[in-house]
């Protein structure tokens, strides 16, 4: 008999709903994943075979936030994250620790 929790892990992965489940569990710890000011210039947009998008504010925080990347993506291994992208776009922004 299988457990339940490997039955709907099987049925998201057959509805290819894999890589939004995790997204949705990304975005809801991205906060506490990075620290002010960065969590307030970035947020994550996608994520697609373990490569995930990520919107940064302005492009100086694009050219700041790169030099990063090897630790931004140590940061989200547990998410599956094996590569991100930056881009311009519009940012998430949720109350990140320590702002008030």
């Amino acid at each position: 008999m299988q457990r339940a929790g490997s039955v709907i892990h099987s049925i998201i992965k057959d509805l290819g709903m894999e890589d939004n489940l995790c997204l949705y569990r990304m975005k809801s710890e991205w906060h506490s994943l990075f620290q002010p000011p960065v969590c307030l210039h970035m947020s994550p947009s996608s994520l697609s075979e373990a490569h995930l998008t990520i919107n940064v504010d302005s492009p100086q925080w694009l050219q700041e936030i790169s030099f990063y990347k090897e630790d931004i993506i140590r940061k989200l291994h547990g998410f599956g994250v094996k590569d991100i992208r930056l881009r311009v776009g519009r940012v998430r922004i949720e109350k990140c620790k320590g702002v008030r």
